[in-house]
């Protein structure tokens, strides 16, 4: 007579006997004293012998499969490296809403890492998991250079990362598929609206020392479309301002504005720049648009009159697209390792809301 095998005790099943989580009983049986008390380890461990529980059985085939060939093992997890700030800000709000349709349907969990846009090397604060294996692949939105190419070169790095699949938005690394937006044509298509409406001198403003590949190719898109308007290329000037800093805009501007009295025309960074714009002027005295026009990019977050109507004009984004198409990438990635990587483009329609108008006389 043929022996019967006895069912394998699982975490699930000792989590029910003892009324907690499985990730508690998981803290338990590995004694981390820093998620659960040394009284529950003690019961948990108790109860789990009880039960017949071998956890060695429960992770050899796993470690097995992952020992003979560490992509073939599928956690069903992904990393996610997003500026800390994200989860306040509407545009990455909405990225992370389009990242969320793919993902979760498919039933992959996010691992969300907060990275600091400014630190010089984030990849040296990876989380222990990913020497673990457990990742399946990353998603990186980088808002600049050096942030993208750390993270990646340390992942890259990670015994238990290694050559798994890296998507990046928002600019190119080698090696790795992204996602980026057309940000030359973006340039030109702002500028180009308001040349349209009449207006011959346009102003623009970087932050200084974090100019990015995205500040850099829709400046040269404004250029572009001052060229192409048969205007000298000083009809175009770009002033400095610390995003964050919005009384050093109040200043930044006003100089801006006595040392080039012809100016009408503001392309702003993004949508929250805009608006920052719009109040600045308000403050110094002016009228927009009368005294001068404000154009954003993004379509995001709105500029309310008070009527709750969003009154700015924009490039618009399909921001949401951005983390869908993120999310696929990655997915193909994980299930096709021979996949060769690629970029996908997006592109920008242009909103004409109050903002913007013909120049004053």
């Amino acid at each position: 007579m043929a022996k019967i095998r006895k069912q394998q005790v699982t975490l699930r099943d000792i989590a029910d006997a003892c009324g907690l989580s499985p990730i508690s009983i998981s803290y338990a049986l590995r004694g981390d004293r820093k998620n659960v008390s040394a009284a529950t380890i003690e019961k948990v461990r108790r109860k789990a012998d009880a039960m017949g529980y071998d956890r060695h059985l429960a992770h050899a085939a796993r470690r097995l499969r992952y020992q003979q060939d560490p992509d073939a093992v599928v956690n069903h997890l992904a990393a996610l490296f997003f500026p800390f700030y994200a989860m306040d800000d509407v545009y990455w709000g909405t990225v992370f809403r389009g990242l969320q349709s793919v993902m979760f349907p498919r039933e992959f969990g996010l691992l969300s890492c907060g990275i600091d846009a400014l630190e010089q090397d984030p990849g040296q604060r990876l989380l222990p998991i990913f020497r673990r294996g457990d990742i399946d692949g990353a998603i990186i939105f980088a808002t600049r250079p050096a942030l993208g190419t750390s993270l990646v070169h340390s992942l890259r790095g990670e015994g238990g990362f290694g050559t798994r699949p890296i998507v990046v938005a928002l600019m190119d690394v080698p090696g790795c598929s992204s996602v980026v937006v057309d940000d030359y044509e973006v340039g030109h298509a702002a500028a180009a609206h308001l040349l349209g409406l009449g207006h011959k001198h346009l102003l623009t403003f970087t932050n200084p020392g974090a100019e990015s590949p995205m500040t850099k190719n829709r400046i040269a898109g404004h250029r572009a479309a001052v060229q192409d308007a048969c205007l000298p290329p000083e009809n175009f000037v770009v002033g400095h301002w610390i995003w964050e800093d919005d009384r050093g805009l109040d200043t930044a501007l006003a100089d801006m504005l006595e040392r080039y009295p012809e100016v009408t025309g503001i392309l702003a960074p993004n949508d929250d720049g805009a608006s920052s714009l719009y109040h600045a002027l308000h403050r110094l005295g002016y009228s927009v648009p009368r005294d001068f026009s404000v154009i954003g990019v993004d379509d995001c977050p709105p500029l309310l009159n008070l009527k709750g109507e969003n009154i700015l004009s924009t490039i618009s984004l399909p921001i949401e697209d951005m983390g869908v198409l993120a999310g696929e990438l990655l997915l193909e990635h994980i299930e096709d390792p021979g996949k060769v990587c690629e970029t996908k483009v997006l592109s920008g329609e242009l909103i004409a809301r109050s903002t913007t108008a013909p120049p004053r006389a």
